[in-house]
């Protein structure tokens, strides 16, 4: 019995110990099965990643591709692709893109590309060993409608994408800044007709009692629209202007005024994109204006300022080169010197007399002429033919230019475009303003210029800080919160300021200027307005700033290179009464000076 019963427990404790084991067993298998399953997971997961980051390191290299091949698209002012219409050849010739791009080739379909592997004896673009690279062309669709297609690849994974976009011509603009357009500004009312463009902020502060209207079919900004202040940071006061814009379309009739807000001068109260209202559906600009009015608009292309350098697009293809020793050979060209009352400096140029040129047979066949030295444009009321005159200097008009039978012309440089009145006399440049006395003039031509925005000294503020330079002190008392109270002027018309300076056009007056410079200067150097009534300024045409020239790094000019931009120091002129109307001559081909720049937008970007 014991026996047996001895025999019985050991054989039950058998069966449980298989059991367990068995237990033991399956659970291993479980969770082995399971760790497999997890690192097949964490595998797959590693590998899901590593592919995301390939195709997102491949698309950003198709993205580079779209911005090198864009970026010479622009530089070529749009007049040069790596394909025909359509893609239906290669592009050959003066006609073919050229690029900066270091390290690239060409494939014999006509791609651009350019690629690293580890074979190469330059720098990846970013720190791997996996082989990337992109690769593009660029061609029309049509006269106006272009496309961009770029490949990127990172490692073994390649994407696409295709950019749209379209390009007009720069004059089809009343006003066009590649920046901030502070135009609007003035001490005397006005109209301003045909689109108007700032690829940065628009500022709308009519002058003191002055009224603006503005007839358009489109007031654009990349930035935003300010009703509240200027350019120069000065708020809008409380005996400010009027400003006011066509509803719907140019010509349409419905003027809507773009209100100051109460108290004036008060970030947000104004009606513009700070105000709260804005994108409204029902009271916003949209339903305001019917869609005339609109900020945050996709950024237009301008050509680079630096086509107008010395050995850029212009001098390449100028028929006619005007340099600082034409006078030495040529008839129709004179070296003179004078004072400029307004960058309180003497400034030498070539003047040129557009009729003795034309009488001498050096009118350029092509009708463009490139000057790398400050110009005088003297004796040009009737052009030879359609002209484009650049430089990458200061230009001074004297006298009316283009006024006898009208012509396609433009006037383009890197830095300003001064314009003197037949009146002009150098014996009197430093002469008092009261003996500086101009006449009236007209001017009948497209006028672009690359100095920025603000170019008085007094009202600098090149770091954008909200400090002035000169002063040292913040332009307003709380940047975040801008009121009129709390504006800081750096300078004011009184006799407080050093600067000051009071003309009165009496005999006893030896004054040259009227002290330090206000803000939005013209550029005038004699007394156009002490009289009654004022001397008229008459422009007909377009007004382009493209903003991109170089500012002499120092206030005060001191060590200016003939490459950089004076500071405006003085106010040397009395305002004229401006007549500026935009010429619908220059929308037309048939209107348009020969060289016309083009301005590019993309229009969309998706992958392919």
């Amino acid at each position: 019995m014991n026996m047996a019963k001895e025999l019985s427990e050991e054989t039950g404790n058998r069966g449980e110990n298989g059991f367990a084991l068995i237990l033991v067993l399956a659970i291993l298998m479980t969770l082995t099965v399971f760790g497999v399953g997890v690192l097949t997971t964490i595998g797959t997961n590693m590998a899901l990643t590593r592919n995301f980051e390939a195709s997102t390191q491949a698309m950003n290299m198709g993205e580079i591709g779209t911005k090198v091949a864009y970026r010479e698209f622009i530089t070529s002012g749009f007049l040069k692709t790596t394909h025909t219409w359509n893609k239906a050849a290669k592009q050959a010739g003066d006609s073919l893109l050229t690029t900066t791009l270091a390290n690239y080739s060409v494939e014999t379909n006509g791609d651009f590309k350019w690629e690293w592997d580890s074979s190469k004896t330059y720098n990846p673009l970013w720190d791997t060993d996996k082989p990337h690279g992109f690769k593009f062309r660029v061609y029309y669709v049509n006269g106006f409608a272009f496309v961009i297609e770029s490949e990127g690849w990172y490692g073994t994974i390649h994407r696409r994408i295709r950019a749209r976009g379209e390009i007009e011509t720069m004059f089809q603009f009343s006003y066009f800044a590649a920046r901030d357009l502070g135009e609007f500004a003035i001490d005397s009312s006005e109209e301003i007709k045909g689109k108007v463009h700032a690829n940065g902020n628009m500022f709308i502060k009519p002058g003191s009692g002055t009224t603006l209207n503005v007839n358009t079919s489109a007031l654009t900004a990349t930035g935003f629209i300010i009703r509240s202040r200027d350019a120069w940071g000065r708020p809008d006061g409380s005996t400010g202007g009027t400003a006011q814009i066509t509803k719907n379309a140019q010509d349409s009739g419905i003027w809507v005024v773009m209100q100051p807000g109460s108290p004036r001068g008060s970030e947000g109260i104004a009606f513009d994109s700070m105000n709260t209202n804005w994108n409204d559906k029902t009271v916003g600009a949209n339903a305001l204006w019917g869609g005339v009015v609109r900020d945050k608009v996709p950024y237009k292309s301008p050509p680079p300022v630096q086509n107008l350098d010395a050995g850029g697009y212009y001098d390449l293809n100028a028929g006619l080169h005007i340099t600082s020793t034409t006078h030495a050979t040529k008839v129709w060209a004179l070296q003179k010197t004078f004072f400029n009352v307004n960058e309180d400096r003497n400034v030498t140029v070539e003047e040129i007399d557009v009729q003795a040129m034309i009488a001498a047979g050096d009118w350029p066949a092509n009708g463009l002429i490139y000057c790398n030295t400050p110009v005088r444009i003297n004796n040009a009321a009737l052009l030879s033919a359609k002209l484009m005159f650049t430089s990458n200097a200061t230009i001074y008009t004297r006298g009316s230019f283009n006024t006898i039978v009208k012509k396609g012309a433009s006037i383009m440089t890197k830095q300003r475009i001064y314009h003197l009145s037949g009146n002009w006399d150098d014996a009197k440049a430093n002469d008092r303003l009261n003996l500086r006395v101009a006449a009236n003039d007209t001017i009948n031509a497209a006028l672009v210029d690359g100095s920025p925005t603000v170019d008085e000294y007094r009202w600098a503020d090149v770091n954008n800080d909200h400090i002035w330079d000169f002063g040292g002190y913040a332009m307003y008392d709380d940047w975040d919160h801008k009121t009129a109270a709390g504006f800081n002027n750096p300078y004011s018309a009184s006799s407080s300021d050093p600067d000051y300076r009071n003309p009165d056009n009496s005999p006893s007056d030896n004054l040259v200027d009227a002290g330090a410079p206000r803000a939005n200067m013209d550029d005038l150097l004699e007394d156009w307005g002490s009289m009654s009534p004022k001397k008229k300024l008459k422009i007909f045409g377009s007004v382009v700033h493209l903003c991109g020239g170089i500012m002499c790094p120092n206030l005060d000019n001191s060590g200016i290179t003939a490459d950089q931009i004076a500071w405006i120091r003085r106010y040397g002129y009395w305002p004229p009464d401006r007549i500026y109307s935009f010429d619908s001559d220059l929308a037309t081909p048939t209107g348009q000076p020969p060289f016309t720049p083009l301005i590019g937008q993309i229009k969309s970007w998706e992958p392919y």
